[in-house]
């Protein structure tokens, strides 16, 4: 558990574009991550963050994994139903709907953090149930975002 939260922490860069979602999630409705077993690459169980929403181009919602110089995507259509994996990407369990990867456990929202994990939301304010804390000086974080911690 601790190791799933510290890369929760590690590699999110959440996008808001412009409003909060509720409860928690950064897109009501929708999970904030994915757990997969994911069997090409060969890298068995590995979480997907949510990363575009209602993407320009395809209008897809995406959950995105990356390794150094790869991207692996999960692609959904705005009605929830699995669209496509992107990046030489497959896995055994995530070509369903979001609704059955709620059903069977897989999908993650972070209002189950624990209290006082501390997330970068790429966005001007905190969503709801979060608190703001201060960047430390000359920790190098070029971040444009806010950093939050949740109540």
């Amino acid at each position: 558990m601790k190791n799933a939260i510290l890369a929760v922490l590690a590699a999110v860069s959440l996008i808001a574009f412009g409003s909060q979602a509720n409860a928690g999630q950064l897109l009501s409705g929708w999970p904030d991550a994915i757990k997969c077993n994911v069997t090409t690459p060969n890298d068995g169980e590995a979480v997907f963050y949510l990363n575009y929403i209602n993407h320009p181009v395809s209008t897809f919602n995406g959950y995105r994994r990356s390794n150094p110089n790869t991207f692996y995507d999960l692609q959904f259509n705005q009605d929830g139903t699995f669209n496509s994996y992107n990046g030489g990407l497959s896995a055994s369990n995530c070509n369903k709907s979001i609704t059955q990867l709620y059903t069977d456990g897989q999908a993650i929202d972070f209002d189950g953090l624990p209290s006082g994990a501390v997330i970068l939301f790429n966005a001007s304010s905190c969503p709801a149930g979060w608190t703001r804390q201060l960047q430390v000086a000359g920790s190098g974080n070029d971040f444009d975002g806010v950093t939050c911690s949740k109540n």
